[in-house]
């Protein structure tokens, strides 16, 4: 299968996309906002994100010889940050292209999601970006077909449609369609870790992962800052509905630790929350 990207760096990236202001620059994975690069970026806080437009031009302007001579930062791209307000879910392929092939178990999902694809910054991974909604958390499961086809690279799937970006190189092709169903059929196939996967009557598929101390994937603190980045995403934005960060949440215990974490976040970010909210 042959990825070949359009004329201009950014030209293949679907125009709705483009359209959204959901975009960051980022370097060495750490995320910048586009409105003021000595700022960070946080892909549960919108305010920080910004146009394809700004961020694009942003890009160029620190990247060129002038940006350098005025001792810019220099950033390694632009990327597109996944929301519950968008429509969109990302397919991330690790470590499945190797010589310039495609691995052939990788290459069969891709031609089955057959929506927006392009190469990862390594070249060694593949991004798909197609539409489709998860219910539950997303995943990442190393158990895949690919998993060592890559020397020195571990391979894996992972999907998820909020609170996470794709780095966006514009080496790639095509639309993005409605994948629903292949998703689900993905999430059923490739699940994380010890999650617990159902799909219901309506054909919607349940993920449920277990508590972070039961898990031997999720390293020491994790669990504290995911909880911790989705209470800065509720307490700073109206907009988002309870149900949502509760959602974030795999358990009842979880639930409740994230209700005593979240009342000594806002006490101790109060102003930032009142200036978030004005």
């Amino acid at each position: 299968m042959s990825i070949v990207a359009e004329t201009g760096p950014f030209d293949a990236v679907p125009a709705e996309l483009r359209a959204r202001d959901q975009w960051v620059l980022h370097h060495k994975k750490v995320l910048y906002n586009p409105h003021a690069l000595s700022r960070r970026a946080r892909t549960n806080v919108p305010a920080t994100w910004g146009s394809y437009d700004l961020a694009a031009a942003k890009l160029a302007a620190v990247n060129d010889a002038a940006g350098r001579v005025r001792g810019l930062r220099p950033m390694e791209g632009i990327g597109f940050v996944f929301c519950a307000d968008d429509p969109y879910v990302g397919i991330d392929f690790d470590g499945c292209i190797y010589d310039d092939e495609i691995h052939p178990a990788a290459l069969k999902i891709i031609a089955a999601l057959g929506s927006y694809t392009e190469v990862s910054p390594s070249g060694t991974g593949i991004h798909i970006i197609a539409r489709a909604r998860l219910t539950g958390a997303g995943i990442k499961c190393r158990a895949v077909e690919w998993a060592d086809y890559v020397p020195g690279r571990e391979g894996a799937i992972e999907i998820y449609d909020r609170v996470r970006y794709f780095t966006i190189t514009g080496d790639g092709s095509g639309a993005i369609t409605e994948r629903q169903s292949v998703v689900n059929d993905l999430v059923l196939r490739y699940p994380s870790a010890g999650a617990t996967v159902t799909r219901g009557s309506n054909g919607q598929v349940f993920v449920r992962k277990p508590p972070f101390e039961q898990r031997d994937d999720v390293p020491t603190g994790e669990r504290h800052e995911y909880l911790l980045s989705f209470m800065g995403h509720y307490a700073c934005s109206p907009s988002v509905d309870r149900s949502e960060l509760e959602d974030a949440c795999w358990t009842e215990a979880d639930r409740i630790g994230m209700m005593d974490l979240s009342e000594r976040w806002v006490t101790r970010n109060a102003d930032y929350v009142i200036r978030s909210r004005s």
